[in-house]
């Protein structure tokens, strides 16, 4: 990943792309490593119970590429948090990708 008014200064990390997302979030450390600034805001989180509002940084132009640079993808807006919740385990690993090209590969 880059900022695209610095394509020289890149971070390898995984990144999720859904299309059926309509917000990216990027951790604070990401926004350090690139050394961009973001612009004060706030977002709204809404469920049936609740609204409540976060105060965010939103920073725009990160550009996400793929480690060979054969292809890039850049991002709409995004929103910086200190951390990004996930389940460790659930986030695919070169190993396991591996794995499945093999095991699907063995099916035919």
């Amino acid at each position: 990943m880059f900022h695209k008014e610095n394509p020289l200064k890149t971070v390898n990390v995984y990144v999720l792309l859904d299309d059926a997302s309509n917000t990216t979030f990027v951790t604070t450390q990401l926004q350090c490593e690139l050394n961009i600034e973001g612009v004060e805001t706030c977002l709204d989180l809404c469920t049936i119970l609740a609204c409540e509002r976060f105060p965010v940084k939103r920073v725009d132009g990160l550009v996400v590429q793929r480690l060979d640079k054969c292809a890039q993808v850049g991002l709409p807006k995004a929103y910086v948090r200190e951390s990004i919740l996930s389940i460790k385990d659930q986030i695919p690993r070169p190993e396991n990708c591996q794995q499945l090209a093999t095991s699907n590969e063995d099916q035919r």
